[in-house]
Formats: C-alpha cells, structure tokens, sequence
C-alpha cells in the first residue's frame, strides 16, 4: 500500500532516480513501491527501458494518483545496462543522482538518511547494503573505510592500507549530477559485467569530497539460479580488463590482488572456453 499519493514532502537536496530496467516488470513494481513508501520522496524517477518486451509500461496505472513525476524513457533494441544508465544521467535534473535496480529495494529510511549528508554538496555519498534472495540469504556489507570530505584518491589510498577493496557498485552511493556532468563521467557501453567497477573507480579518481554513511540502505537482490553467476568468457574476460584497466588508473596491492583472483575462476570454464580467455 502507498504511503504518498498526494503533498508529499520533497527533500531539500533533489535527487533523480534511476532504474535500468529489461523485462523485470513484476520485480519493478516492487523497486516502485520501495521508493514510494519512503518517509519523504525523491524529485523525479526515470525508468530507462532497454528495449523490455514484457509491456512493463502497465503496472503504472498502480502510481497514478502520486505527484512525482514518472519518466519512462524507452528504446526499442537491448543496449545494455551501462547505455540504460547514460540515458538516464543525461535527462536527469535533480541535484543528486541514485540508482536502484529493478529487482532491489530501498530500505524505508534510505532517502531521509540520504538527505542528511548532501547539504554540503559533496561528489559522492556512500552507504551500505543488505544482500538477500527469495531463499533467505542475507548479508550485510557496511562502508569498512570511513571518509567524511575527503577525496576520493584519499579514500582509496586508506582502503589500501587497510587491505580492503572499497565498494564499487553505483547502487550503494549517491552522485552529484553537476560532478559528474563536469568530468563526463559515464559507464563503459559494451561492458557486461565490471562497469559499476569502472564508473566507480573513475568517480573516485575525480571526487574531491567523498562522505560515507555506516549504514545499510539498499537491498541488493541476488538470483542464486541466474546465468549471469555462472563464470563465462565474456564474464571473465570483462572483469580481467577492468582490473587492468583499473590498476593503471590506481597501481595498487588491492587491484592487483583482485586480478589474481578472479584469474581463478578460468577454472570453471570448459577447455575451449579457457583458452580464449588464456590467448
């Protein structure tokens, strides 16, 4: 059931929400309510449909009666999650940019709390996140390095000396638009799996205030039966790229141990499929 259907209280620091969406339609109208039945509410949300075939258009005769405005930017072709996202970055107009997938939720505290650390403008906003599936799973992953203004190198730098890899999905933190209008900042078209990582990564590069939250804001859904978490070539080869591509932007214990890792798990594939990635 909604809360808001009509004046509702709009945060001090706008925030457009994006949801990179491809036939998730069922799982979406849950993401909706999540965001609705917030305590106050975002300035607008964008739905950047990647060329769904399962009229997911539909559910929204469920949130007609809530004033924020709705924003179903379609395409009629699967370009991928990165160019959904883009699309969703270049039309949106709030002070803050946060993503929510289709098939995760938001905690009913998570634009209040939100709310509270972006008076200063800072570029990124940090948080944590509770990892559940329809098993029971769940998981929570909180900020370990701490950072409350500082830049975004500093911040990476502490996470290397604490030998701990920082959070690198663009779920678990806020972004303000005009920074990341101001360094072009965009995900990698093309890349299937590693482009929060690379976004991230590049964000930090460039944030010279970055402030984390020591909390768990988002609920990030795992499907313990999807495909996705079956190692593949393009899987592996992706992520082998981006660790390489992310070591010669920050050289650094931590990414070269990450590579190493995930060399590991070329094991899973089949012969042929390892030699691709081997060659």
């Amino acid at each position: 059931m909604l809360k808001h259907k009509l004046n509702t209280t709009i945060i001090k620091e706008s925030v457009s929400i994006i949801i990179p969406l491809h036939n998730r339609k069922e799982l979406l109208k849950r993401a909706l309510y999540s965001v609705f039945n917030q305590t106050i509410l975002p300035f607008e949300i964008l739905i950047c449909d990647d060329g769904s075939d399962d009229n997911p258009q539909n559910i929204m005769t469920d949130f007609a009666n809530v004033n924020i405005p709705i924003y179903w930017l379609r395409t009629e072709k699967c370009h991928g999650v990165s160019h959904a996202r883009n699309r969703g970055i270049a039309y949106a107009k709030g002070n803050f940019i946060a993503f929510l997938d289709s098939d995760d939720l938001w905690t009913e505290n998570f634009l209040a709390t939100i709310d509270a650390y972006t008076a200063g403008q800072p570029d990124m906003v940090e948080f944590g996140s509770f990892t559940f599936s329809d098993s029971g799973l769940c998981k929570k992953n909180i900020p370990t390095c701490k950072a409350a203004g500082e830049s975004g190198m500093d911040y990476l730098a502490l996470h290397e000396k604490m030998g701990v890899m920082p959070i690198v999905t663009c779920w678990a933190a806020a972004f303000r638009r005009a920074f990341l209008e101001q360094h072009q900042l965009r995900f990698p078209v093309g890349v299937s799996y590693g482009e929060d990582f690379r976004f991230c990564m590049y964000c930090f590069q460039k944030a010279q205030s970055v402030h984390t939250i020591d909390r768990a804001l988002y609920r990030y859904r795992v499907n313990e039966t999807s495909v996705t978490r079956t190692p593949n070539v393009k899987k592996i080869r992706d992520v082998l790229l981006t660790c390489s591509e992310m070591y010669r932007l920050y050289p650094g214990k931590l990414l070269a141990d990450y590579y190493c890792m995930s060399i590991w798990t070329i094991d899973g594939l089949k012969r042929d499929d390892a030699q691709q990635v081997y060659d």
